[in-house]
C-alpha cells in the first residue's frame, strides 16, 4: 500500500518498465481480493495494520465477492503473540494457505524458535520458484 495514489502509480509504472509484471493500482484491499487475476497477496503494510487488512481480506472471501489461494505476511506477523495468533486464525477461517517471511533465518531470535513445537522451518530460494 502506498501512501498516495501518485506514489502507487509511480511504483506500478516502474514495475512495468523493468519488466517484473503488469502492475496495477488498486484503491482498496477489497478491490485486490475481488480481482480474479490475483491468487495470493503479500502483506507488507505496517504491522499495526495486519489484523485490519486480514479482516478485510476474510470479509471479502466470506461474502463470496473474491477468492484467494493464499496470503503471506512480511515480518513481524503482529505486534505481539495475541495479534499473530489472530492473523493465523483469520487465514485458517477461510482456508487460505499462509506464509510468514523472515529474512534473518539464522538470527538467534529465530533459531531459538526451532524445535518440535514449532514445526519444520522452511527456506525458499525465490529465484528458483516459478509461478
Amino acid at each position: 500500500m502506498s501512501r498516495t495514489r501518485s506514489s502507487a502509480e509511480e511504483s506500478a509504472s516502474l514495475a512495468r518498465t523493468i519488466g517484473v509484471g503488469d502492475a496495477k493500482v488498486y484503491d482498496t484491499v477489497t478491490d485486490m481480493v475481488m480481482d480474479a487475476n490475483i491468487n495470493a497477496l503479500w502483506i507488507c503494510a505496517p504491522n499495526f495494520t495486519r489484523i485490519e487488512i486480514m479482516e478485510e481480506i476474510v470479509g471479502v472471501i466470506e461474502s463470496g465477492k473474491g477468492e484467494l489461494i493464499g496470503v503471506t505476511c512480511e515480518k513481524p506477523l503482529g505486534r505481539n503473540v495475541k495479534e499473530a495468533k489472530k492473523v493465523l486464525e483469520l487465514t485458517q477461517r477461510v482456508g487460505l494457505f499462509d506464509g510468514y517471511l523472515e529474512n534473518q533465518v539464522f538470527s538467534p531470535s529465530v533459531t531459538r524458535g526451532e524445535g518440535d513445537h514449532m514445526g519444520k522451518r522452511r527456506q525458499n530460494n525465490w529465484s528458483s520458484v516459478s509461478c
